[in-house]
Order: C-alpha cells, then structure tokens, then sequence
C-alpha cells in the first residue's frame, strides 16, 4: 500500500516533529534504502546541504536507513530508476518546484513513482509536484509567470494525523 506524507517545511535542526515521526516510523517497515529526489539538480551545493539535513531528520527519530542516494545529475539515469523502483522510502526535496518536475520528466521517473508502493514523501516543491494538478507561483521561482502544470500525479491512502 502506498503512504504519502505532503510537507511545508520543519525546522532544519529539528526536522520532524514527534506526532509525524511515530507516523512515519509506523509506517516504514524497512529501512534498506532512501531516496531523495533534489528539486535542484544541478546545484550540487544545495542539493548536498538538504540532503545531510533531510537525512538527519529521519536519525533524530530514530530512523536510520543502510543506504541514502540522492538523485541529481550527477545520477546514472538506469540506476536511478532502479533505486526508485527498490527504495524503502522516496523523499522529494523541497526549493525550485519548476527545476525539480522538468528533472522528474526528463528522466522518465513519472512511472516509476506513480507505480511506486512504500512510503513517499514531499516537502515544499516535493509535494507541490507529487500531486496530479501543481501551481508553480513565478515569485518564488525567480519567474514573472504563475504556471499550473500536471504534476506527477501520485494517488494514495491518505494518512489524517
């Protein structure tokens, strides 16, 4: 059964608070892999700096996974798929909404995401661009145009928490 968890932001030091990670630790039966999917792929500073902070997030409540792969294009595009299709968790990243659903289609992830059955998460951009409709306001983008575009499309048993 797919899990989706949509996010706005946490504290960065803090990460999630304790009523979604007894959620999220409930939910994650197997801690193999976790795969976060950048929303800037080519800023690899950036991408680097979320990805150390979401990891840690998910060791602040006791969760620590034997692998973490960050997808960006420094990326191989097959392996990529592959570590989407067997990763114990997916974890869209938040920033550059735009950035991260072009990075998404191009390399074929729409499939494997919807056809995805764990635990999947979005934060900010992430779960703007999980859902089937997005709206990407051109102010937060460095854009002069609101855009609404399909976004991935992920359907789900939603979680109430």
């Amino acid at each position: 059964m797919k899990t989706v968890y949509l996010f706005s932001n946490f504290d960065n030091n803090v990460g999630f608070p304790k009523e979604i990670g007894d959620c999220i630790k409930k939910d994650l039966l197997v801690y193999e892999s976790l795969v976060f999917i950048s929303s800037s792929p080519l800023g690899y500073d950036v991408s680097d700096f979320y990805f150390n902070v979401n990891k840690n997030w998910f060791s602040n409540i006791g969760i620590i996974f034997r692998n973490y792969y960050l997808l960006d294009n420094r990326a191989e595009g097959n392996r990529s798929i592959d570590l989407l299709k067997n990763a114990s968790c997916i974890f869209l990243m938040g920033r550059k909404t735009r950035e991260q659903i072009k990075y998404v289609k191009e390399n074929n992830f729409i499939k494997p995401l919807r056809n995805y059955s764990g635990v999947i998460m979005g934060i900010s951009a992430g779960a703007i661009n999980l859902s089937i409709n997005s709206l990407s306001f051109g102010c937060h983008e460095n854009e002069e145009t609101t855009v609404l575009y399909n976004g991935i499309g992920i359907k789900n048993d939603w979680r109430n928490i």
